[in-house]
């Protein structure tokens, strides 16, 4: 059961991680966009 825990957190983790790394690189887009 704990593994599952481990597991389930890790892939919430990266999912979060992937959308922080998506924001980003949109924000830089914008702000390179109104230079």
């Amino acid at each position: 059961m704990k593994m599952l825990v481990i597991c389930y957190s890790y892939m919430v983790y990266r999912e979060l991680e992937n959308q922080l790394l998506l924001v980003h690189l949109n924000f830089k887009n914008i702000f390179q966009y109104n230079q």
